[in-house]
């Protein structure tokens, strides 16, 4: 699932906050005031000994140690097998994305380090501090400051902040400077220890307790995070009333925090508090109002509500277009967030057109080798390798590839993601042995990175389950499967999504290798658990009807496989309309299983609904129009029509062969089915031809069952040549 970096953008005093997904389109959510309240500062000016180059050095050099500590610690972990030391790993990770940032726009970071020393200056200010501070030290203190020198400061105030017990005001605005310059350098474990301090001191401070919460949030320290914001919301509603703008901004930060969380229905109680609150107190106009409907948008896609997540992206979008005009940096991430809704909702060139648009703007703004223009070529490479596309795909990410090796270097994250996203396309093309290469190197990122224990590695795994099980060798693909499930089922337990799709996943192989009872345990498992988790019009339950569906239709229970079918179709054209892709599939597999009952003519309907559909959304290139082809072909030959099956046969039979080669499961079923058409029109000679090619291939993958049925036929054809 997945992994979230975490920057963030000022603008107009509102903060956004940018989360780039896993596997596949980037998000971002937007937060007001950076520590949570409106921070009124003098206009900065630039220090004098402090410019672009000076901070670009200062951020090469942090990056190379950084890249040094982390890769010893790395080391010790391999050698020592001491776990604990993964969250350092973890927090030297999240500073080095830090660094990366700042380099990547070096005017911005400029800014913020004008901005950290305005506020430094600012809390030396308070004339309680002056019986602490000598004259010539305070004034020594500005001297540096005016240089651009923060980390004297920082010294000479952590050396007074120890000396001083009482929580005071003033001490606390100063531990709080000291945070923000620590994070401003992305020392963000120093950071931390500042924050607590100023919360410590005055604790009826909202805006520490926020600022804190935000950085446990970057950190990943989600429970310390909502600990924070609590605090502050209860500190807030106390003091300012429940209306308070500074109410709403904790509301969304815990809506943030809960999101990360994965309870969605948590988050979306605490934006739409925010966003009640927001819109009494600034109206429907205000561009504060896009922070609210992008966070209620990006939580309502995990929800699998893609049209109400449209409808809010699309507002937010609006806003943002009339607040800031078309060249604003976060119209480029309302873009690409609202491909990545089209793209779950199944509209793929729809989601190619917003993510292009990403990518000019993008281009334009920050040139070819910066990280948002590899995020928005890993998405078009994801949309055209769900489009049937694999060529189009593999060159978009690449160039991600190419891009994240040359800011990061071979051990990030970020480069383990481009060789997932890679391997998932060359196995939909058919290249299993680069699938597995691809994901076997992204594994070893996550097992070096996270440790054997962490639920990237369960992913891992997964992505390696079902390349295998693309491959045929389902035994290998049901022993990663199995290690994806016991790894989950001890990180989350029996009653989790993710558990439900690893019995999905154990379902789909048990059932490839034909043992159907198998298939059924594990589905009706992972059903029941999806049920109580997401509810009865969640996507995920809709596959594992359909799933349900045709394992039932192979066990020769067509009736009940239909009843399966229509409960799919039936929730897929309420929530998605009829020219969804997810429908399209529902008519495959009713056309499927009326095949199956002999309403031949029925079936065929079906399918050619599908074909259709599949052609004007994806092209007539894809693997779903192979399958549509092979249900026309089983159809039209038992309605008697064996030159119209042998034509659909036939096409199925040279695309596989083009995608999966002469040795793969597929080819022996497309053989044997052009053997029985061939039989049926009395052609016996070329009849058997194609069986004992078909048996060949099933008899190598060890498909037994499905040999033996082959073998039947071959015998039945030899006795009608003899008797000839």
């Amino acid at each position: 699932m997945v992994r979230i970096i975490v920057a963030l953008l000022v603008m107009a005093g509102i903060v956004l906050a940018v989360l780039l997904n896993r596997g596949e389109f980037g998000r971002f959510q937007f937060g007001v005031g950076k520590d949570g309240v409106k921070v009124e500062v003098e206009s900065a000016k630039t220090p004098a000994g402090l410019t672009e180059e000076v901070l670009k050095k200062e951020f090469d050099d942090r990056a190379r140690k950084l890249q040094v500590q982390i890769d010893a610690l790395k080391q010790d972990l391999l050698t020592s097998g001491d776990l604990n030391s993964l969250k350092e790993i973890h927090t030297l990770e999240q500073e080095l994305a830090g660094v990366q940032a700042k380099l990547s726009d070096t005017q911005k970071a400029l800014e913020e380090r004008e901005n950290a020393l305005e506020q430094t200056e600012k809390a030396l200010k308070n004339e309680k501090l002056k019986n602490s501070i000598p004259e010539e030290q305070l004034a020594r203190i500005k001297l540096k400051l005016d240089e651009g020198d923060s980390s004297w400061v920082e010294k000479v105030f952590t050396r007074l902040l120890g000396k001083e017990k009482s929580p005071e005001e003033e001490w606390a605005a100063v531990a709080f400077a000291l945070g923000k310059l620590a994070e401003d350098r992305i020392d963000f474990k120093a950071a931390e220890n500042y924050y607590e301090q100023a919360a410590q001191l005055f604790p009826s401070n909202a805006l520490y307790l926020n600022k804190a919460g935000l950085l446990a949030k970057t950190l990943g320290q989600f429970d310390t995070a909502l600990g924070y914001y609590e605090k502050a919301l209860k500190i807030n509603i106390e003091t300012l009333g429940p209306e308070h703008p500074n109410v709403a901004t904790t509301w969304s930060y815990l809506g943030g925090a809960w999101s990360s969380k994965g309870d969605h229905e948590k988050a979306i109680e605490y934006y739409e508090k925010a966003l009640e609150s927001d819109l009494k107190t600034y109206g429907s106009e205000h561009s504060k109002m896009a922070t609210n409907w992008n966070n209620l948008g990006l939580v309502w896609i995990e929800k699998g509500e893609h049209d109400k997540a449209i409808g809010y992206l699309e507002k937010a979008l609006g806003l943002i277009l009339i607040s800031f005009g078309p060249e604003h940096p976060n119209v480029a991430s309302s873009w690409g967030n609202l491909g990545g809704a089209w793209s779950r909702k199944g509209d793929h060139d729809k989601a190619i057109e917003y993510h292009e648009k990403a990518l000019a703007y993008d281009l334009k703004k920050y040139g070819p080798e910066h990280p948002k223009v590899a995020k928005d070529w890993n998405n078009l490479g994801v949309e055209w390798g769900i489009k049937g596309d694999h060529d189009k795909a593999i060159q978009y990410l690449e160039k991600t590839l190419a891009t994240n090796l040359k800011v990061f270097g071979h051990d990030h994250h970020r480069v383990a993601e481009s060789w997932t996203s890679l391997g998932r396309v060359w196995n939909r093309k058919g290249g299993f042995e680069k699938a597995i290469e691809y994901h076997e190197k992204a594994l070893a990122y996550v097992l070096k990175e996270y440790g054997p224990e962490h639920p990237k590695v369960a992913e891992g795994w997964n992505s390696l389950g079902l390349a295998w099980d693309s491959k045929g060798k389902y035994d290998k693909a049901i022993e990663y499967h199995e290690k994806a499930l016991e790894l989950d089922l001890k990180t989350y337990g029996p009653e989790h999504p993710k558990v439900a799709e690893d019995w999905n996943s154990l379902g789909v192989t048990w059932s490839s290798k034909g043992n159907y009872d198998k298939a059924i345990e594990y589905y009706e498992k992972a059903l029941l658990s999806d049920l109580k988790t997401l509810g009865l019009d969640h996507p995920d339950v809709v596959t594992i009807w359909n799933n349900l569906g045709t394992v039932w239709s192979k066990k020769g229970d067509y009736d009940k496989a239909i009843g399966y079918f229509g409960k799919a179709l039936e929730s897929d054209l309420k929530k998605l309309g009829s020219e969804h892709l997810d429908v399209a599939r529902d008519w495959h597999y009713l056309g499927m299983a009326w095949g199956a009952k002999r309403d031949y003519d029925k079936a065929i309907g079906y399918y050619e609904k599908e074909l259709a559909s599949v052609i004007k959304s994806l092209t007539s290139e894809h693997p779903i129009v192979v399958m549509v082809w092979v249900g026309l072909g089983i159809n039209w030959y038992g309605k008697g029509d064996y030159d119209k099956a042998i034509e659909y046969h036939e096409k199925a039979l040279e695309f596989d062969l083009k995608i999966f080669g002469p040795e793969h499961p597929i080819l022996g079923k497309h053989w044997h089915n052009l053997g029985g058409a061939w039989r049926a029109k009395g052609d016996l000679s070329k009849a058997l031809t194609y069986y004992e090619k078909g048996l060949k291939v099933v008899e190598k993958a060890g498909l037994s069952d499905l040999a033996q049925f082959v073998k039947e036929h071959i015998d039945e054809v030899k006795r009608a040549m003899a008797e000839q």
